[in-house]
């Protein structure tokens, strides 16, 4: 078999423990200074990007990283490109995915988002297959959930459930 063969073989092993379905919302850039990458993506892009805003308060977000609450805020915007959606993010000097991923890869791709439905059942099914949860919090209008799918996939990927 097959590098590739065996490649393909796994990804579809991995689809049927998870049966994963969601659509794709935006990837996440993460960055250590937010007004710079504004100027750049908007120039490089000739897109105005959205309003700067910091994630939710650790009151209402209720932030946990590695199964412990934490106060970790960011910075965060977002901008379209084509039928593309980035969102550029700074996280604050806090325990999170964020945090770890800036002081430990600098500045690139951090996740990929998606909107799902059925949060809970995506999750039993990743805890069967070995997958585990990496951060979660509130946001306003829903939930998020980072997921450890970087030896699967080679990235981190987020779920989303909207209320």
């Amino acid at each position: 078999m097959s590098l590739t063969d065996k490649t393909i073989s796994q990804a579809l092993s991995w689809q049927e423990q998870i049966g994963f379905r969601g659509r794709f919302v935006h990837a996440c850039v993460i960055v250590d200074d937010i007004q710079k990458a504004i100027q750049g993506y908007e120039m490089f892009t000739g897109t105005p990007v959205a309003k700067l805003k910091q994630t939710g308060e650790p009151e209402s977000a209720k932030v946990m990283y590695m199964g412990r609450p934490t106060p970790a805020r960011a910075w965060q915007t977002f901008f379209n490109v084509g039928d593309l959606r980035v969102e550029i993010l700074q996280p604050d000097d806090h325990p999170s995915t964020w945090r770890e991923f800036l002081d430990s890869c600098g500045q690139g791709i951090h996740h990929v988002g998606f909107e799902v439905d059925d949060p809970e059942e995506i999750l039993g099914k990743l805890e069967k297959a070995g997958i585990g949860i990496i951060q979660t919090g509130l946001y306003n209008g829903g939930k998020y959930i980072y997921v450890d799918t970087l030896d699967q996939l080679g990235m981190m990927i987020e779920l989303l459930c909207n209320d």
